[in-house]
């Protein structure tokens, strides 16, 4: 770590894969919500170039040792919460690899409702740690609000 920068640029490399993985992921729930359609058909071609890129940058990843999933400095390069405990729904949230960044303070990352009237909160508590909220949606009726 050089220059007055907190990462390395293995951790950028870490960073944009994290990044591209979840455009997969999600582009591939997209392919298989809507199949046979031309929307599914562009997500998949999407998905499929991103996956290719996310490939090439894990092989760099794997010649510069270390593990791709952490930064340098041992935090998360990501990390996915189960909202339901059956592994059906989660969010997942991809950290900066600037451990100072904003977006790696405490604040809201998701809310997300449910059927059965409650709401569930990913929080970032500190950098590297996601803590989930599931609370009860006391908005007047209305079944989704954000603060």
């Amino acid at each position: 770590m050089t220059g007055g920068y907190d990462y390395t640029a293995g951790d950028v490399v870490r960073n944009a894969r994290a990044r591209l993985r979840n455009l997969v992921d999600t582009l591939t729930e997209g392919a298989e919500a809507f199949p046979g359609t031309e929307g599914a058909a562009v997500a998949a071609a999407l998905r499929d170039e991103l996956d290719a890129l996310a490939v090439d940058l894990e092989g760099h990843l794997a010649a510069m040792g270390g593990d791709p999933l952490l930064y340098d400095d041992g935090r998360p390069a990501v990390s996915r919460v189960d909202l339901t405990n059956d592994g059906q729904h989660g969010v997942c949230f991809v950290w900066d690899p600037r451990p100072d960044h904003p977006t790696n303070r405490p604040h809201v990352v998701a809310s997300v409702p449910f059927d059965d009237g409650t709401i569930a909160e990913v929080i970032v508590v500190a950098p590297g740690v996601l803590d989930v909220v599931r609370r009860r949606n006391d908005c007047g009726g209305h079944k989704f609000a954000r603060m």
